[in-house]
C-alpha cells in the first residue's frame, strides 16, 4: 500500500514538473514572439516612411 502511494507520488512530481517546464516554454515563446512582433511593427514603419 505505501508503495503504490509512492509511485503516485512520484508520477505527481514527475507531472508537475513537466507542466512547469511545459509552463515556461510557452512563457518563453510568446515573451519572444512579442518581441518579434514590435521589432517587427518598428522595421515596417521605418521602412514604409
Amino acid at each position: 500500500m505505501e508503495l503504490f502511494i509512492l509511485t503516485i507520488m512520484q508520477e505527481k512530481i514527475c507531472f508537475s514538473w513537466y507542466l512547469f517546464y511545459f509552463s515556461l516554454f510557452l512563457l518563453i515563446f510568446f515573451e519572444l514572439s512579442h518581441v518579434f512582433f514590435v521589432l517587427y511593427m518598428q522595421m515596417e514603419s521605418f521602412f514604409l516612411k
